[in-house]
């Protein structure tokens, strides 16, 4: 049974075909901003703009490996080369945020409370960064404010990934009502190679145990993460357009 809807992967697709054109327009935004300080065309132009590629890159590559309507088993060197993908995607979009924070605070020249200058540890736009959010206008703090959850989300992500466990994409699933059934078949298929030499029942039995297996386009961090599994599909299509609204009014307050 497919995870997506119709209607669900038409949309994705809608999106997906402007990701690239986005990335490029709001880059040339970035360009074209009249930035005052050289930090902050630094981060502007070498940070961000190299970033949204890099995203963009990333979503064409997941869509292309693994496109959304497609409900066989993958290859395992296809699994690894989207994984790879998604985790850098999941690190660009981390410090996309970050190179939007940098430049705010060299444009701004947010300091301490006391006049100095911010540490690197600091800066960024997620809710205990209290110097920069601080210096936001009412409006784009209320705004950060309405998705702090998925700052939350992302920060999660990014952190597991950097310090603890990588996130992947589970190789198939077993249904819960199937499971019971797909040990006993493991089990007597690995019977009848090891213990009986039957090669003929052995590829009988594996092959009816394969059979039970099905793939969705999930990412989790390990079997025994509690968090429910994600749909990279429509999260790194969102993750995109939420740096992308960021970015947009980032600017517009520059």
């Amino acid at each position: 049974m497919a995870l997506f809807r119709a209607e669900d992967i038409q949309q994705m697709a809608d999106a997906y075909a402007t990701v690239g054109t986005r990335a490029m327009d709001l880059t040339e935004s970035l360009l074209v901003h009249p930035l005052t300080t050289l930090a902050a065309r630094e981060f502007a132009h070498h940070g961000l703009g190299r970033r949204l590629s890099t995203l963009a890159r990333c979503i064409t590559r997941i869509f292309e490996l693994l496109p959304p309507e497609e409900e066989g088993i993958p290859e395992r060197e296809i699994l690894l080369d989207a994984t790879v993908y998604l985790q850098a995607f999941v690190f660009n979009t981390f410090g996309a945020l970050d190179d939007l924070a940098f430049i705010w605070v060299c444009e701004k020249q947010v300091k301490k409370a006391n006049g100095q200058p911010l540490p690197n540890s600091r800066i960024g736009l997620s809710r205990n960064m209290e110097e920069v959010r601080g210096s936001l206008s009412d409006a784009l703090r209320d705004y950060l404010i309405e998705i702090d959850p998925w700052f939350s989300h992302l920060e999660n992500y990014r952190h597991a990934l950097g310090h603890r466990i990588p996130l992947y994409i589970p190789p198939y699933i077993i249904r819960h009502e199937d499971a019971d059934r797909y040990s006993l078949l493991d089990e007597q298929a690995r019977d009848a190679l090891y213990r009986h030499r039957d090669v003929d029942e052995h590829l009988r039995l594996s092959a009816e145990r394969d059979a039970l297996r099905s793939f969705r386009p999930w990412m989790k961090h390990s079997f025994d993460d509690p968090a429910p599994p994600v749909a990279f599909h429509p999260q790194v299509l969102a993750d995109f357009a939420t740096v992308e609204e960021i970015t947009r009014r980032v600017i517009a307050d520059l």
